[in-house]
């Protein structure tokens, strides 16, 4: 665990959460009896974005780090993946939109059919996987690549300016 109360509290969070839309994403999850896999689904993509977009308040504000304040900040600006991730976490966040703080996105929410696809073995349902998508000016994306672009975008940045070590 590394300590808190630093941009690398953060960044493990990301990773965490990365790795569970992962997990759901390709692997499946067994059907449940109370919860929806399909909220399940849903709700892990909407904390992952919230928690990758914010990356870079924890960077901003991480005294540890010699960076100029607002660095990672600008980072995002000019960066597709991460602007649309920003308007994700953004339009999720608020009961109403406020359109001046959304750039990319024209539809900042998942589309409201996922797809499903089931693995059944033994003529029993094991595991069912999701697939969605979110609207953009770019167009449709899937929100694993969407998430995927995003992780790749912050090892950039970390690569550039805080260190390969972190990755």
């Amino acid at each position: 665990m590394t300590k808190q109360g630093t941009w690398l509290e953060q960044w493990e969070r990301v990773q965490r959460y990365y790795s569970l839309i992962e997990k759901f994403t390709k692997k499946g999850v067994p059907p449940a009896n109370k919860d929806s896999p399909e909220l399940n689904f849903l709700d892990q993509h909407y904390a992952f974005f919230i928690f990758c977009y914010h990356l870079k308040d924890w960077i901003d504000n991480d005294t540890t780090l010699n960076l100029t304040r607002k660095k990672a900040d600008k980072f995002i600006k000019g960066n597709t993946h991460l602007e649309i991730c920003g308007d994700i976490c953004n339009g999720i966040k608020h009961l109403k939109r406020n359109e001046e703080r959304i750039r990319r996105a024209w539809q900042p929410e998942f589309e409201k059919k996922a797809t499903v696809s089931r693995k059944i073995v033994e003529g029993k349902l094991v595991s069912k996987r999701w697939k969605a998508f979110v609207l953009t000016d770019i167009g449709k994306i899937d929100v694993f690549d969407l998430a995927t672009e995003c992780m790749d975008k912050w090892k950039e940045f970390i690569r550039q300016n805080i260190g390969e070590q972190y990755l």
